[in-house]
């Protein structure tokens, strides 16, 4: 199971899947995207990512060194992070007596 903790939604220029096809291999190459999409059917071309670890700065270089405009939404000028999940050892008492 992915351990999500940032959702980013960014505006693009990024039209077809042609154009998704050419960027496909350099943001699956982002260390800590878990999984991004693009919404081409909104009128902001909208990308968004979820990632183990904040992924704005490099996922905006990446599809900029492509020649394609990329900014993070207005709305949404932060990553969101979402709570963390307990882990097993979240519920251990470790005490001794």
């Amino acid at each position: 199971m992915r351990n999500i903790e940032n959702i980013s939604v960014f505006v693009t220029n990024v039209l077809t899947t042609s154009d998704v096809d050419k960027l496909s291999a350099s943001l699956n190459a982002i260390c800590g995207i878990g999984a991004w999409s693009f919404d081409l059917e909104d009128k902001d071309c909208v990308l968004r990512i979820e990632s183990t670890l904040p992924a704005t700065d490099a996922a905006i270089a990446e599809i900029r060194k492509h020649g394609y405009n990329c900014s993070e939404m207005e709305e949404l000028a932060f990553p969101i992070t979402l709570p963390q999940a307990p882990t097993a050892n979240t519920f251990c008492n470790s005490q001794t007596d």
